[in-house]
């Protein structure tokens, strides 16, 4: 039989911080897999990163940073078949003019 009292002795967090971290862990751990659905938002300016999935393969893009006039530039791109399979990039996507596009939709 198992006894679980939370505040039997002190810890490095609380229970609730616990079982917060646990939460936030299995909300991004829908991040992998060939079932993901969405993505923990990593550093960097794209708007979509972790939601676009590719038009042609439907697996999930990603994103990459390029510099143009000393300002990163994202560019959506989808290298599912590259990373699992070794072949090519699937597509790629300029970010600079998806998310004006996006900012537009949302705006109107």
């Amino acid at each position: 039989m198992a006894v679980r009292d939370p505040d039997m002795h002190p810890g490095y967090i609380d229970w609730e911080r616990f079982k917060a971290n646990q939460q936030h862990l299995a909300d991004n751990a829908q991040a992998y897999g060939m079932q993901r659905h969405a993505g923990p938002v990593r550093e960097g300016s794209a708007l979509l990163q972790g939601r676009v999935l590719c038009g042609l393969c439907g697996g999930r893009m990603g994103v990459h940073y390029s510099q143009e006039h000393g300002q990163p530039v994202p560019t959506y791109i989808c290298q599912q078949t590259a990373t699992r399979q070794g072949g090519k990039i699937c597509q790629s996507v300029p970010g600079k003019v998806v998310d004006p596009a996006v900012v537009h939709c949302l705006s109107s």
